[in-house]
């Protein structure tokens, strides 16, 4: 049942989730910060040049960034920046 409910919360980002059999059990290898991050992937976009900093590319959710980070096109603060 867990698998289950897993697995739907990563459909959208279409990750699998691995599952080990060994004889008559089922181990289940699953990382919870990688099901938190499947379901809040995001894009944000620069508002000044329209960059589109990718949180899948990137591999590091926007919100992580640290304050001071900047645009890497333009150089505009983490703060001109706009979920899309």
């Amino acid at each position: 049942m867990l698998l289950f409910i897993l697995r739907a919360l990563c459909n959208a980002c279409e990750r699998h989730l691995s599952v080990q059999s060994l004889r008559s059990t089922i181990i289940y290898r699953f990382n919870v910060k990688e099901a938190v991050r499947c379901t809040q992937v995001a894009k944000w976009i620069c508002t000044v040049c329209e960059w589109i900093y990718d949180e899948d590319v990137e591999g590091i959710p926007f919100e992580e960034q640290p304050d001071d980070y900047i645009c890497p096109v333009c150089g505009v603060p983490k703060d001109l920046f706009k979920k899309l």
